[in-house]
């Protein structure tokens, strides 16, 4: 689904959708502020004492200078998630801020769960069709004579499949796995979805069950659902947001951006205020200084034998 053919639920009627509505949007908190106030209308927004901290992380990827073995580069350009490593927009700072201040997870019910957030005076809704249009994600028939995903294999048969592509050590749990035990060609590509798919900002080595599901299913090329992923580690970090466990520093920097575009994109009243601070982009183009010791050592063609029938 194109991100530009997805209609905003806090504005647009649909008669389909139970969130939409007729009512007339608010005016623009930051335009109202300024008028009665006539004083910085960013403080209507959000409290600039309250920004979080912009580390790093959720990269996109630089494909001409990212250097790894060209056998990766071109199976991740060739592959469905290729848009998802790629994409990426510089959006106002203080609506990244606003969003991951204001964003909450709503279930109506067992088929009724969705994200709502605010940017500007405006609520918008984030559901779970929406994310994979947004990320250019596959639909269930997006593969020939399938009109279904498949589900994604156990724990255990996922560790499995690490263990068969030469991991070195004992991988019975994810906390077992650190990424130097993959061979080279592994090390490699698993190095760009630990660096622009997931919110770490360090502890690379390491990794969480949601990444490594990811990872498996690209080198099997199972037909699967990745949207489910990045759903799910958006819901986790927003769980953890107001615990001990918090981040310090804004998470999924890169996807938050490319939703707030496509909120932005779909409700012209929300203002644009181009004028306003942006916020950073964070591009992958180098292995770090630790891995290129690994990157010195390349991978056999026979490596790619493991990864099924993946279409270039």
């Amino acid at each position: 689904m194109a991100e530009e053919q997805i209609h905003d639920q806090s504005v647009h009627v649909d008669e389909h959708d139970p969130h939409s509505s007729k009512k007339t949007p608010m005016p623009s908190s930051r335009s109202h502020f300024q008028s009665e106030i006539g004083e910085d209308p960013d403080q209507a927004l959000i409290n600039q004492y309250v920004y979080l901290l912009l580390y790093p992380n959720n990269h996109h990827v630089d494909f001409d200078s990212l250097n790894v073995n060209p056998l990766v580069v071109e199976i991740l350009k060739g592959h469905p998630l290729h848009h998802a490593l790629i994409d990426s927009v510089a959006v106002p700072l203080i609506y990244l801020q606003q969003v991951w201040k204001t964003i909450k997870y709503v279930v109506e019910s067992d088929t009724n769960k969705y994200f709502k957030l605010r940017i500007d005076n405006f609520t918008s809704i984030l559901t779970y069709q929406r994310l994979r249009g947004i990320l250019d994600l596959p639909e269930a028939n997006s593969r020939e004579g399938r009109t279904r995903f498949d589900q994604y294999p156990v724990d255990s048969e996922i560790f499995a499949g690490i263990l068969a592509l030469g991991y070195t050590g004992s991988l019975t749990k994810i906390s077992d796995f650190k990424k130097a035990n993959l061979p080279p060609f592994y090390y490699q590509m698993f190095s760009v979805f630990n660096r622009c798919f997931t919110s770490r900002n360090s502890g690379l080595d390491i990794t969480n069950m949601h990444t490594l599901r990811l990872f498996h299913a690209v080198v099997y090329d199972l037909h699967v659902d990745y949207s489910v992923v990045f759903w799910m580690e958006l819901y986790e970090k927003l769980i953890s947001k107001r615990t001990s466990k918090s981040p310090i520093y804004v998470p999924y920097q890169r996807f938050l951006q490319l939703i707030i575009r496509c909120m932005i994109r779909s409700n012209r009243d929300i203002p644009k205020i181009t004028q306003h601070e942006l916020a950073p982009k964070f591009v992958m183009k180098y292995l770090q200084k630790a891995e290129k010791a690994v990157h010195l050592l390349h991978s056999s063609s026979t490596s790619f034998a493991l990864i099924c029938q993946s279409e270039l």
